[in-house]
């Protein structure tokens, strides 16, 4: 048995080594006996990148390239022209939210209504005619608190968030 030394890291290989325990560097074969041919020479060398890899690689590329997308999508949409506001109930507890459309549109947006301090969460469609105001309470199964978070959503307009007083 004799030692070889690694051209890549100079650490000393048995003969019968495959590769290099240091580095990695594989040996040609255990049969040449040229020092100069113990080991194969870098461009010999095939590299490749196992398909998961790639595969996870490609995933990774497109969340991206989706996120900014969309992220650049929503910041060229125009404000929502809608404005929430909230007021004491009349009949029965807690605050009413009002949603009044500022626009001379009709409009559609999808609220979501969350209770920060019980997390529970609530999704209604307000359609509002051009001008027209929306109110959300006991009534329609909506106790009101103050902290309570509004998100309003609509492809054509920015997402709007917000809480109640």
């Amino acid at each position: 048995m004799a030692l070889l030394n690694c051209p890549d890291c100079g650490n000393a290989v048995s003969d019968q080594a495959p590769a290099c325990p240091k580095c990695g560097r594989p040996r040609v074969s255990a049969g040449t006996t040229d020092h100069a041919k113990q080991f194969a020479s870098p461009s010999t060398l095939k590299r490749t990148t196992h398909p998961i890899t790639l595969v996870a690689a490609l995933g990774l590329l497109a969340v991206v390239g989706w996120y900014s997308l969309n992220s650049y999508h929503q910041s060229q949409l125009p404000a929502l022209p809608m404005a929430v506001k909230s007021r004491p109930a009349i009949i029965g507890s807690g605050q009413v939210i009002m949603f009044e459309n500022e626009s001379n549109q009709p409009l559609s947006v999808a609220a979501t209504l969350t209770h920060p301090s019980t997390n529970i969460q609530k999704v209604y469609q307000i359609d509002t005619g051009p001008r027209g105001t929306k109110s959300i309470g006991s009534m329609e199964g909506w106790v009101g608190e103050s902290g309570d978070t509004v998100t309003l959503a609509n492809n054509n307009y920015r997402r709007w968030s917000g809480s109640i007083r």
